[in-house]
């Protein structure tokens, strides 16, 4: 049997572009959503005490 877990992180971040000529080269910031999953099967308990 398998076993899918997933988590979903939700963060902000900034940065300015140094080099670029307009509005973004201003401290600016962006959202940003995030899935992990990992995927795998039990341990057989009887096997790995």
């Amino acid at each position: 049997m398998k076993i899918r877990l997933t988590k979903e992180f939700n963060f902000e971040m900034s940065h300015v572009l140094h080099a670029y000529d307009g509005l973004c080269r201003n401290i600016h910031g962006h959202s940003y959503r995030l899935f992990v999953t990992v995927l795998g099967e039990p341990l057989n308990q009887k096997d790995n005490p």
